[in-house]
């Protein structure tokens, strides 16, 4: 126990130093939107609380406390017709849990104009489409100190231009002996910057009348490269009541974003009988604000569990974003 402890506080001083060497504006931002609608309605207070598959997107050492298999889905419908997507299925084995995850963040057709005319269409479309890969794994270390991991593939296009790369996620949970409150901390999309290449990018230069030219030139833009959102969150999670039918849940987070300034997040979640259940939350996070939300949980036939989730999540600039998600555990 004392060595994982050394290996935290290392990656606790190290981590926020790297962070920021890097700030000045990140790419892929789709990886830092969150996942299942527990997460967003507490405004993303989360990374001691994550449990189950949805973990996956905040801390995957929420994935250790699974003790069946486990299929998640969320729908979200953001800005411009904009649609993310995360899917996850997670179960026990090799000693711990084993999760897959999937996130796509959906542009639809866009109308292709050109520069000489933004306002009419060429009657032809493009997209401009994000996708994330993950494989989880995670395992309680004692019976007090979680961890977990997942590895990324990562992939961004806009038409015929696309950037490709790969990143990690590492997390830990501590829940001391008193049972009420539990630690958590994770560092997420840490990984090497990523470029854009493709066919998109190639051009060719048109030469004067020279008698020794006698064709253009080939050329292509240099795209420079961008970091991906690294993220490190640190939280606690308190049971301000734990009586009877009723749990009402308080969760804290502090974020370090690598290229925003410091802030946090907080949320409240009320349940009831563990089957029906109420959340609002803050996120101070960059044009954001308050959160919202609701949930149910019913056992259907042959002991199979169904929750489903909504979410809210209030915007300064631009309309509000709703979020569904379905978890089923077999």
């Amino acid at each position: 126990m004392k060595r994982i402890f050394v290996v935290v506080l290392a990656v606790l001083v190290c981590i926020p130093l790297v962070a920021e060497a890097r700030l000045g504006g990140a790419g892929a931002q789709f990886l830092a939107l969150g996942g299942g609608c527990r997460s967003v309605a507490l405004g993303g207070a989360y990374v001691a609380l994550a449990e189950g598959a949805d973990a996956i997107y905040y801390n995957p050492a929420g994935l250790a406390v699974l003790d069946a298999s486990t299929v998640f889905f969320s729908h979200g419908e953001l800005f411009a017709d904009m649609n993310l997507e995360n899917v996850a299925f997670a179960t026990p084995a090799l000693g711990g849990v084993v999760g897959i995850s999937g996130v796509a963040y959906l542009s639809g057709d866009i109308k292709r104009t050109t520069f000489e005319d933004q306002e009419s269409a060429l009657g032809e479309t493009f997209s401009a489409n994000d996708f994330a890969l993950g494989l989880s794994f995670a395992r309680m270390m004692t019976d007090k100190f979680t961890a977990g991991l997942t590895f990324k593939f990562i992939n961004q296009n806009i038409d015929i231009v696309n950037a490709s790369g790969w990143a990690f996620d590492v997390g830990g949970t501590y829940a001391p002996s008193a049972g009420k409150m539990k630690l958590g901390f994770a560092i997420r999309n840490f990984g090497p910057d990523l470029v854009y290449s493709g066919d998109g990018l190639d051009l060719t230069i048109g030469m004067p009348d020279y008698s020794q030219v006698d064709e253009d030139i080939p050329a292509t833009y240099k795209s420079e490269p961008y970091p991906m959102p690294l993220i490190f969150q640190m939280g606690l999670t308190y049971d301000i009541v734990s009586a009877g039918s009723n749990r009402l849940i308080a969760a804290v987070d502090g974020l370090h974003l690598s290229d925003q300034d410091e802030t946090f997040s907080a949320g409240l979640e009320y349940g009831f009988n563990d089957s029906y259940f109420a959340r609002i939350g803050y996120s101070g996070r960059s044009n954001m604000g308050l959160t919202a939300g609701l949930g149910a949980r019913v056992t259907l036939t042959s002991g199979i569990l169904a929750s489903i989730d909504y979410s809210y999540e209030e915007h300064e600039y631009m309309d509000g974003i709703q979020r569904f998600s379905l978890t089923v555990c077999y």
